[in-house]
């Protein structure tokens, strides 16, 4: 994959007109609800993050030994949904109705149907007793060319669920990513109500500049050529500087595309190289700007400059309190928002 394709590759997902076991979510408080047969009730289950990641083998799930992948906790963007239909009589009579997957933070969910063919065991040991080492469930669509693999592990006095989505190698299916969710199951749903537009994608993400933490709530999809849109919905900052006060200190939340009009710009240029924002509150600036790639678009007021000729893939960025001199530093990702902490 070209590297100019990061960001709006990752929103290539399967097509929705293919079959119904394979649904693209753009609002999971919207789609399509369960149905239960009479007498069972629909829970949703998703996965909350381990104590601590362990390094897995290949081989431990299934995967040839020269690949290097590693285990990911699951965030408020990627993570995964258990639609289960529960008898109200007898809780130790279940069935999947959908698995729910969103493997990276600028894909969508995408469902996943049981049929016939499909693997789905050890599931009641896993609900009800939180021990997954009999888990294995397994949904392949030809079709589509992909499908999930959902498995139970016990490694280093843990037991816990590894999640990834599929896709074909010559009749063979692999993990489409390195990166495997991994967690425990937990009662709930993952995904919160969003707001978009129904063309549109949610996305939730937390990125940290200098002592600064941004919460930034958005609306993603895809542009023309290489380019992935988006715009903010929601802005929180938390800010614990020594030069502001304790109540400076405090989170600031902006709420609403009008608010937000009104004290950020951002830019977002072809491929996504050079991408950038100005924020500015009563005691605080904030800009950032993201690395060139294939292409480098001209940066908002105050945000740092780039060029294509540099050779730095960090976010740069920079922050001043009180109309003070500008604090400049550097985030070891290419774009702000796909910093992880």
């Amino acid at each position: 994959m070209k590297l100019s394709m990061a960001l709006s590759a990752l929103l290539i997902m399967a097509s929705t007109n293919l079959v119904a076991q394979v649904v693209v979510v753009d609002d999971p408080q919207t789609e399509e609800k369960i149905t239960c047969p009479e007498g069972f009730d629909h829970s949703s289950f998703k996965l909350v993050a381990l104590n601590s990641l362990p390094a897995i083998k290949p081989s431990e799930i299934g995967e040839r030994e020269e690949l290097g992948y590693e285990l990911q906790s699951p965030t408020a963007e990627m993570n995964i949904r258990l639609d289960v239909c529960i008898n109200g009589m007898d809780p130790s009579d279940m069935m999947l109705g959908q698995a729910v997957i969103r493997s990276t933070p600028f894909s969508p969910q995408v469902a996943y149907k049981p049929s016939a063919t499909s693997k789905v065991n050890g599931l009641v040991e896993a609900i009800l007793d939180q021990n997954y080492e009999k888990l294995k469930i397994e949904i392949i669509v030809p079709e589509n060319f992909g499908g999930i693999r959902i498995l139970g592990l016990k490694k280093d006095q843990q037991n816990f669920v590894v999640a990834f989505p599929l896709y074909d190698v010559d009749g063979r299916y692999a993990p489409s990513t390195l990166n495997l969710l991994a967690g425990t199951l937990e009662l709930g749903n993952p995904w919160p109500e969003n707001g978009c537009n129904d063309s549109q994608i949610a996305g939730v993400h937390q990125v940290v500049l200098g002592t600064a933490t941004f919460d930034l709530k958005y609306c993603f999809m895809q542009g023309a050529g290489e380019t992935t849109e988006y715009y903010f919905t929601d802005v929180t900052v938390t800010d614990t500087n020594p030069a502001l006060s304790k109540e400076e200190q405090k989170s600031y939340t902006i709420s609403g595309v009008d608010k937000l009009k009104d004290i950020m710009e951002f830019a977002v240029n072809h491929h996504n190289g050079c991408d950038s924002f100005y924020l500015k509150l009563p005691h605080a600036e904030y800009a950032a700007s993201a690395a060139p790639m294939a292409g480098c678009g001209l940066p908002v007021k105050n945000a740092p400059k780039r060029d294509m000729d540099e050779t730095s893939k960090a976010t740069l960025f920079q922050i001043r309190y009180h109309g003070g001199e500008w604090n400049k530093g550097e985030h070891a990702c290419w774009h702000y928002l796909l910093c992880r902490e």
